[in-house]
């Protein structure tokens, strides 16, 4: 999501604070010397930098010129490289759509934080419910997190984003509160993109899927 008006000062504030806080801890902390090490594994990350930043410039959907639309594919980023990574490679993607479109600069932060942050950690916290229950089946993590997760990451973050706006009292929330089933109606290309993605790595390479273990899923 890409907000194209101006916040209260507040929220750009806190979002941006927490966003950056939250960012220089995943880079102090993301093992990059692992990525580093596998030189598919680093040309994965630096191509997903480019596709996130290529598709939220130019795949999206826009609500009367006050926020884009677009699929935020983070789940699929947070199963394969990790919570710390995907931040980083979200944060990246950012910077392309910063240049490549006229976002505001003081909604920089909060849409890190909702189309960013929130649905990875609604990710990781899915892989890790689902992890803990021991259930060795392939398809509880393709399905039950890939694509599960891609529906609960869209709304998690359009949910998200419709409580700030509204707590913000911002004069565009009401067009934006008439267009909110938009949020609904993108759930599901959100969670098949990312069903596919994860699906189609776990199958194909799952040695560079950080969160699944072939092994245990398919001993």
């Amino acid at each position: 999501m890409n907000l194209y008006l101006p916040l209260p000062l507040w929220l750009s504030l806190a979002t941006g604070l927490l966003s950056l806080v939250v960012l220089a801890w995943a880079a102090a902390s993301a093992p990059w010397r692992k990525l580093m090490a596998v030189d598919v594994r680093q040309h994965l990350w630096y191509g997903g930098i480019l596709v996130l930043g290529i598709g939220w410039s130019t795949l999206y959907v826009d609500v009367r010129g006050i926020l884009h639309l677009h699929p935020l594919l983070i789940t699929a980023a947070t199963l394969i490289f990790g919570f710390r990574l995907a931040l980083c490679q979200a944060a990246l993607a950012s910077t392309v759509v910063l240049f490549a479109t006229g976002v505001e600069l003081s909604t920089v932060g909060f849409s890190f934080a909702v189309a960013t942050l929130a649905p990875a950690v609604s990710t990781a916290l899915l892989w890790r419910v689902i992890t803990r229950s021991g259930v060795q089946n392939v398809f509880l993590f393709t399905l039950g997190i890939g694509f599960a997760g891609g529906l609960l990451s869209a709304l998690v973050s359009g949910g998200l984003t419709l409580l700030l706006l509204y707590l913000a009292q911002v004069p565009y929330f009401d067009t934006v509160w008439q267009h909110s089933p938009v949020f609904f109606l993108l759930m599901f290309p959100e969670g098949f993109l990312n069903g596919m993605i994860v699906s189609a790595m776990a199958i194909m390479a799952p040695q560079l899927v950080k969160t699944y273990d072939d092994e245990f899923y398919l001993k």
